[in-house]
């Protein structure tokens, strides 16, 4: 019976383990308005408030998605945040960009869109 027991608790306590995940606080460094010199790109905005995402255009009503959970992956020369979201719709979706930074500034890269550079917007 000690046996059983012990066998059980040892598997309980690795599916717990397994099933933790680290606790990540919300990346502040993306927080504001996010703009792009790219001529196809130059009239759009990324916008990154407290668990959501904004993708819009000064023409068009912007698309509001609400951050459901993310993670942080460590990548060489850039951070990697995947978010899980959900559209105003309640449709899921995951949005994955690239956070740089060096001298030359901040960067997000959207992972779909590698040749779209975003930047901070200073105003």
């Amino acid at each position: 019976m000690r046996r059983k027991m012990g066998a059980v608790f040892l598997c309980f306590f690795f599916l717990w383990s397994v099933g933790c995940e680290k606790s990540v606080p919300f990346p502040t460094e993306l927080l504001g308005k996010w703009v792009t010199d790219a001529p196809d790109h130059a009239d759009r905005f990324i916008e990154i408030k407290d668990m959501q995402l904004i993708f819009g255009t000064d023409a068009v009503m912007p698309t509001f998605l609400f951050i459901q959970r993310f993670k942080k992956k460590e990548q060489n020369r850039a951070i990697e945040w995947t978010f899980h979201c959900r559209s105003s719709e309640d449709n899921p979706l995951d949005i994955i960009l690239f956070y740089q930074t060096d001298t030359k500034g901040e960067r997000l890269i959207l992972k779909n869109k590698e040749q779209v550079v975003w930047t901070k917007d200073q105003e």
